[in-house]
């Protein structure tokens, strides 16, 4: 295995780059605003299709050529390291430019504005249930009198009828 590597870095080392990446963007008259606009023919899909693969291709061979030419696996753990080191600078970034303190403070803000209307909310659902319950004892009241007042009224009547 570690012949063919070398034989394949070796024959690799002279070997120039002559090719030009193939994307979308070869496309002749192709505008990334087609992605969103253009309705493809099957032919069109098939043919973006087509260049994605062998764009895919060309990367993985660029790649394997890289690794080949590589000449010890100290430079490839630098590289590895220099990759890794570029990932998490993004990841600082995006978390930087997201103002973690002020989205923290905010949802923060919001959390206690809701939190003090649903107090307001139980406050006034209690104060209602009250209100409900001084009305059902104020219809029981009623309804008694007005069958008090019924039954006099009927004993009156009675005592009219009667005489």
């Amino acid at each position: 295995m570690a012949e063919r590597c070398n034989s394949l870095r070796r024959s690799n080392i002279n070997t120039k780059r002559t090719h030009t990446p193939l994307t979308f963007l070869n496309i002749p008259n192709f505008c990334l605003h087609d992605l969103y606009t253009h309705k493809f023919t099957w032919t069109d899909l098939e043919a973006l299709i087509d260049i994605q693969e062998r764009t895919l291709a060309a990367q993985k061979t660029e790649l394997v050529r890289v690794e080949l030419t590589l000449l010890d696996s100290k430079e490839r753990e630098l590289i590895q390291l220099r990759k890794q080191h570029n990932n998490l600078q993004a990841v600082l970034e995006s978390l930087h430019n997201a103002e973690w303190p002020k989205c923290v403070e905010a949802e923060s803000a919001e959390a206690e504005r809701l939190n003090t209307t649903i107090a307001a909310m139980r406050t006034a659902v209690a104060e209602k249930n009250r209100e409900l319950l001084e009305a059902l004892d104020l219809q029981k009241t009623l309804e008694r009198q007005l069958a008090n007042e019924q039954g006099r009224l009927a004993k009156v009547e009675e005592q009219q009828h009667g005489n």
